[in-house]
């Protein structure tokens, strides 16, 4: 289980969230459902980073310095 703020998201609860759209992608593409799963889990901290929370970005995707639409600034910092 992970917890941050007010946002509780137990694994089973992710994957069972992500299961039907990551089956659908996995037909149209070949990219494996379980593949997507866990990278969505490993770049959103199970969905409880701020990009997932507050702009549903599960994949740690950046905006480019062509992009036009709305953007959300995260000020966490991640340390590796």
């Amino acid at each position: 289980m992970t917890t941050k703020g007010n946002m509780t998201m137990m694994p089973d609860d992710f994957i069972a969230m992500l299961a039907q759209p990551a089956r659908a992608t996995q037909a149209a593409t070949g990219i494996p459902a379980s593949f997507m799963i866990a990278h969505a889990a490993v770049e959103s901290d199970w969905f409880n980073c701020v990009p997932a929370l507050e702009a549903c970005n599960l994949f740690g995707m950046t905006a480019g310095s062509t992009w036009r639409g709305a953007t959300l600034t995260d000020t966490d910092r991640q340390i590796f």
